[in-house]
């Protein structure tokens, strides 16, 4: 998988469980861009927060 923001570089994707739910981090090496994605597509960062602060 290649970055949507440079185009360049492959990705970091670093698979994780937050809430009891599936999620992706990925990360650009050379734009530094990242991205969230779950079942439902990609995740906002408060999304994820959100789903971190439930899951205490």
């Amino acid at each position: 998988m290649v970055c949507t923001g440079c185009a360049k570089a492959p990705l970091i994707t670093i698979r994780m469980r937050i809430g009891g739910r599936d999620v992706m981090f990925r990360r650009c090496s050379k734009c530094e861009s990242n991205i969230w994605e779950g079942e439902e597509g990609v995740l906002t960062l408060d999304r994820v927060l959100d789903m971190a602060r439930a899951a205490r």
